[in-house]
């Protein structure tokens, strides 16, 4: 017991000692961290009082940039007011400009119209000293071809010897001008000097063969020499290029197809006509040509043709099950001839005889006369782009716009395929009378004859033998055969009795509906059973809809059979007048379809009457 009496001190000391090293290690601690917090003190006065300057710095860059806002709201406004006061000069440079552009072009213009002014005097001047005598040429021209010049030698009015020393002199002027020895050969003729008048006429066919042997036609035929007038019209014809058609054979045409050069000339006009196209094919690209001028009757003739009216055929075309296109197609195919037929007809109608002071010959004669040769022609053309320069005050552009458009007015050179086509589809593209039409038409009627028989031909060929219709699901076929009867009864009765099964069959079909019967017995029994076990009056509204829907749907069976037989009734008779109206109007169609396909022989048998004058 002593033992342990001495050993309890000693722990206790032990404790004690720990107690103490722990307090200490404590303090330290604790120590430490009063430090620790002393220094972050420290460092958060410094930061707080670096926080005040940059606060100041702050403040004083706000103010800075405040006054820098002034200044850039000042800067802006006198950019803005400078700006403006640009723009005004820019403005006032730009009308400037514009003034001084518009100077410099009425200048421009003005030296144009000068210097135009000025090329036109001397081209003038240019053209009376070069050919000058030409126009005297042509005056002499007028004079001496005019029917009263041979009625004054004739009755001795007029000395031809001073015709012939007239004539003579123009031609020392100007020799190398065909009209020169041309006129010496008429002279010659009034002086009845047979040698030179051959040399003469042999000279001028030297210079210019195809007008010489035109003027000789015309002249010939004013003084009622008709024989010489066919050969000479021969020889002009055989002269021509077809590919190359002038205004020339314009006016030549229409006197020959108003008789005023004699039957000689007539018949060369035709038989020429007729070989150029008969020879067409043979020519270079000919048949390729021969194609493409095919085809373009072809579609000028299907445009002529009669359409078939939208409406006229409304009820058979909502029972034909066929491709009404294809039918339709097929019909004013056959009436190609019809159309083209009344277009002839209204182009080519008799009139009565012209004029009889109307002489085509004079014009064809006039117009050789003044025709000008490619040297005049050339220098006349350039006094007519100086002439448009100086109307157009020396706007070259605005002249320039104006001699494109007059060049592509004025061509004359056409070709002979174009002058028919004109001639007989699109005559206010060609400067021709009736009568000349009439020769055109009679040079393609064979290929127009051909183009229609082809449509009808093959309109005949596409119509079908049978048509099929359908009504309602009902189906039968028609004849397309107008001379085929058609018993309407036996349709309408099978009609009837399609539309009735139809209806039928839909009266049958109307059964009670079981989900909403069902449904409607569901809600009574639910509301029922909840209405007694809960005590709810408001659940007997549920009962009371499931019977109401009971009892709709026992109702709405018979209301809808009968709705459904009504329906069918007045079905039955709108398909039975449906049915009617297509019969008569497939009759009506087929009858004239076959009207106009036998329309081919009127139009294959038809020409315009040619022994009236055009106007």
């Amino acid at each position: 017991m002593d033992g342990n009496r001495k050993d309890r001190p000693n722990g206790q000391d032990r404790d004690d000692r720990d107690d103490r090293d722990e307090d200490q290690e404590l303090g330290r601690v604790l120590g430490e961290l009063t430090e620790r917090i002393r220094r972050v003190d420290g460092r958060q006065e410094t930061q707080a009082g670096e926080l005040r300057g940059v606060q100041d710095t702050v403040g004083l860059l706000r103010g800075q940039v405040g006054g820098l806002e002034g200044k850039v709201t000042g800067v802006s406004g006198e950019v803005a007011a400078l700006r403006t006061d640009m723009t005004q000069v820019k403005e006032d440079v730009a009308k400037h400009y514009a003034l001084l552009e518009g100077i410099r072009e009425d200048l421009r213009r003005k030296e144009a119209k000068d210097d135009a002014r000025a090329r036109i005097d001397w081209l003038t001047a240019d053209r009376q000293r070069r050919f000058g005598q030409r126009a005297e040429i042509r005056s002499l021209a007028r004079g001496l071809v005019d029917t009263l010049t041979k009625e004054s030698v004739d009755r001795g009015m007029v000395n031809t010897s001073l015709i012939r020393k007239c004539v003579e002199e123009h031609f020392l002027h100007e020799p190398r001008f065909w009209l020169a020895p041309a006129l010496l050969h008429v002279a010659a003729t009034y002086c009845e000097l047979p040698e030179l008048s051959q040399e003469a006429r042999g000279h001028a066919m030297q210079l210019d063969k195809s007008k010489a042997h035109l003027f000789f036609a015309l002249t010939s035929a004013r003084l009622e020499n008709y024989r010489l007038a066919g050969s000479s019209m021969d020889n002009y014809l055989q002269s021509l290029v077809p590919a190359r058609l002038t205004q020339d054979f314009l006016v030549v045409l229409e006197a020959v197809a108003n008789r005023e050069l004699g039957p000689q000339a007539e018949k060369f006009v035709i038989r020429t006509m007729e070989r150029w196209f008969a020879e067409a094919p043979a020519a270079p690209d000919g048949e390729r040509r021969a194609r493409e001028r095919r085809e373009l009757w072809r579609q000028r003739m299907w445009n002529l043709r009669v359409r078939l009216p939208e409406g006229e055929f409304a009820a058979f075309r909502s029972v034909y099950a066929g491709d009404w296109d294809a039918l339709v197609e097929g019909f004013e195919q056959a009436a190609v001839a019809q159309g083209t037929l009344d277009y002839l007809s209204r182009e080519f109608p008799e009139r009565p005889a012209a004029r009889s002071d109307l002489r085509h010959m004079d014009s064809a004669l006039e117009h050789l006369i003044d025709r000008l040769e490619p040297d005049e022609a050339e220098l006349h053309a350039k006094i007519e782009w100086q002439q448009r320069i100086y109307d157009m005050d020396g706007d070259r552009d605005a002249a320039r716009r104006e001699h494109e458009q007059r060049q592509s007015v004025d061509v004359e050179v056409m070709t002979f395929e174009q002058l028919l086509d004109n001639a007989v589809f699109k005559p206010s593209q060609v400067e021709l009378g009736l009568a000349a039409r009439r020769l055109a038409l009679m040079c393609v009627w064979p290929q127009i004859r051909t183009v229609a028989t082809a449509f009808v031909e093959t309109s005949l060929q596409r119509r079908p033998r049978h048509l099929p219709i359908a009504i309602d699901e009902w189906k039968d076929t028609l004849p397309a055969d107008p001379t085929e009867p058609v018993q309407e009864q036996p349709l309408q009765s099978a009609l009837a009795l399609h539309v009735e099964e139809v209806t039928r069959r839909r009266v049958e079909g109307v059964r009670l509906r079981r989900p909403r019967l069902v449904a409607g017995v569901l809600g009574v029994i639910v509301g029922a059973v909840a209405a007694v076990v809960w005590q709810q009056a408001a659940l007997v509204l549920l009962v009371v809809a499931g019977l109401a829907l009971c009892g709709y749907e026992y109702r709405w069976v018979p209301a809808e059979q009968r709705r459904l037989r009504a329906v069918g009734q007045a079905r039955r008779q709108e398909a039975a007048d449906l049915l009617g109206k297509a019969l008569v109007q497939r009759r009506t169609l087929i009858s004239r379809w076959d009207r106009y396909a036998d329309g081919l022989t009127e139009l294959t048998g038809w020409l315009p009457p040619r022994d009236r004058r055009s106007p």
